[in-house]
């Protein structure tokens, strides 16, 4: 086996470590691939293949090996993974002195064997998961044969609605990696907010949690019905708060975390990705002071109406603006309006909230009623005003 060829030198400097005796690694044709003394890497091992033949234990004294080049006494025993032979073990010396370690050494042996091949197809499952990753959010057009290899290949339903979760971690892990220069470190950082990540979201055997860069964690959603979306955007926030509270563990400060719209599949996730993305760099331009977004909330649904106006009608609302804008008390108008909206057109409350006299705000508004020609107390102008003033300002 190629992975075994690939591993054999790192068992054997490992069961090196442990034990007094020197030791040697053959593949199932009694090629030499890892040995105490290297020099005899690559070379035949007869002995070899008459173990894997007799498929036991084989002790050699050393007046046997004495018609052999290159052949040492010891004990020979077969390696199995899988319940099938792989390779054999040898181990150098006295056949009596080494015999009670054959059976120990064995097992340690196969068992680090499994640890690499498990850890060895971890690894290739996370490069897939990668992979497809990157196709499906990147291309705005994919191939449904090949989205339903990866799907048979990650054991996922392709014919699910999904949603895309984003989570910026800024430069979190790249930090952690100039500060203590140690990859291991690092490792576990990245593998453990992945975890986190995982323990919040992934509720379903068909989500997907993986990293999209050293930035960005991506969630893909599986949903059943819109009915099931609405649900989890109602608890997205809180959901969205605990995470954050379990990043804070590891020092994890300032996460954005952003959840796109719901796709009628995983061939159409890219819409819901994009719409993410457009949500983070809603979220970095600072209009809010939240750190969870979606668009299942009113308030970014309103704070994002200015950008959704179309260019021409942008030109004429702009003109129209024109006198305000111009006005040397803008700045103060425009804050004032923008609280007396906040607080449901209530001049009182507005008021205080500006710490200035409620007459002194009757003025102000009846000051920028005079300009635009709009009329405060009424709920369509203050509106319109309201949207013009996010978008221009």
């Amino acid at each position: 086996m190629e992975a075994f060829v690939q591993y054999a030198q790192k068992v054997m400097k490992a069961v090196t470590r442990i034990l007094p005796f020197p030791i040697s690694l053959t593949d199932v044709n009694g090629v030499i691939l890892a040995d105490s003394q290297y020099n005899r890497v690559g070379k035949i091992h007869l002995p070899s293949k008459e173990v894997i033949e007799k498929n036991d234990y084989i002790l050699y004294e050393e007046q046997e090996v004495a018609q052999f080049d290159d052949v040492f006494p010891g004990v020979a025993v077969p390696l199995f993974f899988n319940q099938q032979v792989v390779g054999v073990l040898g181990i150098i010396g006295p056949p009596s002195q080494v015999m009670p370690h054959a059976q120990l050494i064995k097992k340690y042996v196969e068992l680090m064997w499994q640890e690499v091949f498990y850890k060895q197809l971890e690894e290739l499952e996370e490069k897939t998961l990668d992979t497809f990753v990157q196709y499906v959010l990147l291309n705005e057009e994919v191939d449904q044969n090949r989205i339903k290899q990866y799907c048979d290949l990650l054991k996922i339903d392709m014919h699910s609605h999904y949603f895309c979760i984003l989570i910026d971690i800024g430069d979190t892990l790249m930090h952690d990696l100039k500060t203590n220069h140690e990859t291991h470190t690092f490792s576990i950082l990245k593998k453990s907010l992945l975890t986190c990540t995982r323990k919040i979201f992934m509720t379903n055997r068909n989500d997907i949690c993986t990293y999209f860069n050293t930035e960005k964690i991506i969630v893909m959603k599986s949903i059943s019905s819109k009915q099931e979306y609405f649900q989890k955007m109602k608890r997205f926030k809180e959901r969205a708060e605990e995470l954050q509270k379990l990043f804070m563990i590891y020092h994890v400060k300032d996460v954005l975390i952003v959840a796109g719209s719901l796709s009628k599949s995983l061939k159409e996730i890219n819409y819901s990705y994009h719409e993410g993305e457009r949500l983070l760099a809603f979220a970095k331009r600072g209009k809010m002071k939240s750190h969870i977004y979606s668009y299942y909330d009113w308030d970014v649904l309103l704070k994002q109406l200015p950008d959704y106006i179309s260019p021409t009608l942008t030109e004429h609302l702009r003109f129209r603006m024109t006198p305000l804008i111009e006005d040397e008390s803008f700045m103060e108008l425009k804050r004032d309006f923008m609280m007396y909206c906040d607080k449901n057109m209530n001049l009182s409350k507005a008021a205080k909230a500006l710490y200035i006299h409620r007459n002194t705000l009757i003025y102000r508004m009846k000051k920028l009623e005079t300009i635009t020609s709009l009329d405060t107390r009424n709920f369509h102008h203050c509106m319109i005003l309201y949207v013009l003033l996010e978008k221009f300002t």
